[in-house]
């Protein structure tokens, strides 16, 4: 079970209506931390085939995380 800090919330991707926030979360600048390591890691949500993911960011591409 993978913990993820979306919007000021920790969620599971085994939250019921995990993809649905996905989705509501994509259309936003607003990207998920995942919570494997303290602060956070940043990472971004995708579109495949037709489902929304989160999935590793370009380590170039990502902002710097302060507590």
């Amino acid at each position: 079970m993978a913990e993820y800090r979306v919007n000021n919330r920790i969620v599971s991707d085994e939250y019921p209506n995990f993809e649905s926030m996905l989705e509501s979360v994509y259309k936003t600048a607003s990207r998920p931390l995942c919570m494997c390591s303290e602060p956070g890691i940043e990472m971004q949500i995708a579109k495949i085939n037709g489902h929304f993911v989160i999935k590793r960011i370009d380590p170039t591409k990502a902002k710097t995380i302060l507590p």
